[in-house]
């Protein structure tokens, strides 16, 4: 894009230049956006591979459980369309509804977190008094 300012094709003001910026914003959105899903669909696979070799459970029950576990937690696509048109009265309102999304995800990790560490060790306890 330099290159082409340079050159003298884009200039700032030029309307080309404009919309290729905001192709390039965009693009740059969508493909951050999709590395973002992509790790958090990995970081779940891990944890349900690794709750798999903790348990006795199949696959399928443990995948079962993740999911009512996230319909619990997250609201349902209806009322998340309502949560997105409703326009907070002031800045600080918005701060605070943010604010409270990131504990909540703060302790649905740190819930994991334990509930993993517990399985741990009751599997070496487990090996260990055998």
């Amino acid at each position: 894009m330099k290159l082409l300012r340079r050159v003298g094709l884009f200039k700032s003001g030029n309307l080309e230049y404009k919309i290729q910026d905001e192709i390039r914003k965009r693009v740059i959105r969508e493909s951050l956006n999709l590395q973002e899903q992509k790790k958090k669909l990995e970081a779940e696979k891990i944890n349900l591979d690794v709750l798999r070799e903790m348990s006795d459970l199949p696959m399928e029950r443990i995948e079962r459980i993740a999911r009512d576990v996230r319909s619990e937690f997250e609201p349902s696509p209806s009322i998340r369309k309502k949560i997105v048109r409703k326009k907070p009265k002031s800045a600080d309102i918005g701060k605070k509804f943010a604010v409270n999304n990131n504990k909540k995800k703060i302790v649905v990790i740190t819930t994991v977190i334990i509930a993993i560490g517990i399985l741990i060790i009751i599997k070496v306890l487990s090996l260990v008094s055998n």
